[in-house]
């Protein structure tokens, strides 16, 4: 579950924010509570890059310290 605000910046850039929660995977495991930063590029209409950073801040240390992510977004 989670939420997420983005806003368009430039007419090729988006940036955001949000927050994310996990329930546990496992019986004996942990939740996971995590804030993220993250932007869109746009390359043209098709192509896209994401990215994504940011700390975990339930649980942490043993379930999600620090997270990210760089992809490409191809759309048609």
């Amino acid at each position: 579950m989670g939420w997420a605000l983005t806003r368009q910046v430039l007419p090729n850039l988006r940036l955001g924010a949000e927050i994310y929660h996990q329930t546990p995977t496992t019986y004996a495991g942990r939740a996971t509570t995590a804030l993220g930063a993250g932007l869109q590029f746009d390359l043209n209409d098709h192509h896209h890059l994401l990215a994504s950073i940011g700390p975990g801040i339930q649980n942490a240390t043993q379930a999600n310290q620090f997270a990210w992510y760089f992809a490409t977004l191809f759309t048609f």
